[in-house]
């Protein structure tokens, strides 16, 4: 029997994904998962994770069920703890950072505790939604006073996802180009009005594209 070297032809097709998949590993999209792939004889095809920087890897005390894998931030963006997330600066204003969905909550609570509409729509909220309260004739700084009025639907959301990304049974999902959502979808979720949270990927943070309303939200649920 006489073996011969597989023809292009008889080779397995390897498809290469520019956005990563609607359902991922709980951990922060912006992580960058890696992969490589390796076409062996025969017509078998092995994947293996070449970089995973998981959400949080950084943080001192954090715990994360996903290892760290290759060269941190591919992106060049470095992890913040949770007690950095909020800058003070000499002119009185604050510069807020968030590097993953829990950091974005963290931010949206601050805002609204501290009333710092400015800091919100400069760092919090994201540059499409910004730019539709605009085009609508509005103040983008009416979206908190929005999310205030909805404070209880807000912390709701929060408490059902208080590690964000990480929090068991919650899985990333990309909806676009840098734009993704973090969403309850089992039975819990008939008690929230809202039930996710989308956010777009900004110069380096998670920005608030909005809130998920939720078509199965039974009131009498309370």
């Amino acid at each position: 029997m006489t073996l011969t070297r597989p023809t292009r032809r008889d080779r397995p097709t390897v498809m290469t994904r520019s956005y990563l998949p609607a359902r991922v590993l709980p951990c922060r999209v912006s992580s960058a998962v890696a992969w490589a792939v390796l076409a062996v004889g025969g017509g078998c095809v092995e994947e293996r994770v070449i970089y995973s920087d998981p959400p949080l890897a950084g943080v001192p005390g954090a715990v994360t069920g996903a290892p760290v894998v290759g060269v941190s931030n591919p992106r060049g963006v470095g992890q913040v703890p949770d007690d950095e997330v909020v800058l003070p600066n000499p002119d009185g204003t604050f510069t807020l950072r968030q590097r993953n969905f829990r950091q974005l909550f963290l931010n949206i609570r601050w805002c609204l505790d501290e009333d710092r509409p400015g800091e919100f729509v400069r760092h919090v909220l994201s540059s499409r939604t910004r730019d539709e309260y605009l085009e609508r004739g509005l103040n983008p700084a009416d979206a908190l006073k929005t999310i205030r009025a909805r404070r209880d639907d807000f912390n709701r959301l929060l408490a059902s996802m208080p590690g964000g990304e990480l929090t068991p049974g919650l899985y990333v999902k990309t909806l676009g180009p840098n734009t993704f959502r973090l969403e309850v979808t089992d039975r819990s979720a008939d008690r929230l009005a809202w039930n996710g949270i989308d956010a777009v990927f900004e110069g380096g943070n998670y920005r608030l594209r909005w809130f998920v309303p939720n078509p199965r939200y039974d009131p009498e649920l309370e």
